[in-house]
């Protein structure tokens, strides 16, 4: 009797006993879950401002880069033209003595050459101040 007494209680407490016990283990890794969300959300943040400080740090280097590379271009165009204004002033002073229509030709020949190297510099400083402009835009929406 007391052993059905037992048998009956202990067949009663089983399935609460086994609820509670489930309802604890899922709160308990309910969060824990949430620790390792929390976690693992801090770490993609820290990650995601480690890659913009990267990316900024490129983008500076890149617009030195280009800063310098436009001095140099437009230095480059300057200097083509100095040559090919100091070209003309010594055709207007030449003298016809010797070989002159040889002279104006291969002075034709490097005016046109100049010529070209102005161009090509106008046009490289123009490509290089277009990529500066999306630099400093994408560099805004880096801090922004």
């Amino acid at each position: 009797m007391i052993m059905d007494c037992i048998v009956q209680w202990a067949t009663i407490l089983s399935p609460i006993l086994a609820v509670g016990l489930a309802w604890w283990t899922v709160i308990s890794s309910a969060k824990e879950t949430d620790r390792k969300i929390a976690a693992l959300e801090e770490s993609t943040t820290k990650q995601v401002e480690s890659i913009k400080q990267i990316a900024k740090l490129q983008i500076k280097t890149s617009q030195i880069k280009i800063s310098k590379e436009l001095w140099e271009a437009r230095m480059r165009n300057k200097l083509s033209q100095k040559k090919m204004n100091d070209m003309q002033d010594y055709n207007r002073h030449f003298n016809y003595i010797g070989d002159g229509p040889n002279f104006f030709r291969e002075q034709h020949e490097k005016g046109i050459d100049l010529s070209l190297e102005q161009e090509f510099q106008e046009k490289y400083a123009k490509v290089l101040e277009e990529y500066q402009a999306k630099l400093n835009k994408l560099s805004k929406e880096l801090e922004g």
